[in-house]
């Protein structure tokens, strides 16, 4: 009975890693370091974020989004009815000359009906968007400076109107990032279709 269970899981693992190295076939990795071609017109990004209880780590997002090279950008930020001094930190950094007045914070203080915070932040942060493309990520995210630039001109040489992103992520610990990396692996194992993100 063991050795059939064993050999169960064997096929399960395996049949998941090929279906993930399927997956990958034409992924393109793009490297912070690497350089951009140059773009005859840069559309202007949209970032939105959502912020709920992001005190801690909200200062570095926005610091790095502020940071980045692609100069057509806008940033909305959601500040979702936080417990925390997430959405006075969010008016601070909008107020600051550095942010050139790219940043925009939307106040959200009540949810509608059948609505879940993040979802419904990230839903009304776009009508306050004038972008071309919308970038749409976490108040905990922090971006080399590069990498809009990078992933603008891929998108353009490409002519796609999506253009997926998944983060290098770093750890601190090995079993967040075994159980993380592992989620992932599983997710992109079980979606349907090839997936064609960078």
């Amino acid at each position: 009975m063991m050795f059939w269970l064993v050999a169960l899981v064997a096929v399960l693992w395996c049949g998941m890693g090929a279906r993930i190295l399927r997956s990958l076939r034409g992924t393109t990795i793009l490297r912070a370091n690497q350089t951009a071609s140059p773009l005859e017109s840069l559309p202007t990004v949209s970032i939105i974020l959502a912020a709920r209880n992001e005190e801690d780590a909200l200062p570095a997002a926005l610091r790095s989004i502020l940071a980045l090279e692609y100069p057509n950008l806008e940033i909305v930020l959601v500040g979702d009815d936080s417990r925390d001094r997430t959405g006075s930190i969010a008016d601070e950094w909008a107020r600051d000359p550095a942010a050139g007045g790219r940043l925009k914070v939307l106040h959200n203080k009540q949810l509608p009906p059948n609505w879940r915070g993040n979802v419904h932040a990230l839903h009304l942060a776009p009508s306050a968007a004038s972008g071309e493309w919308i970038l749409a990520t976490d108040a905990d995210m922090v971006f080399h400076p590069s990498v809009l630039w990078v992933a603008m001109s891929c998108a353009l040489e490409r002519g796609v109107q999506f253009l997926s992103i998944i983060p290098e992520l770093e750890f601190l610990g090995k079993g967040r990032a075994s159980c993380i990396s592992l989620s992932h692996h599983i997710s992109f194992s079980l979606s349907p279709g090839k997936w064609s993100g960078v």
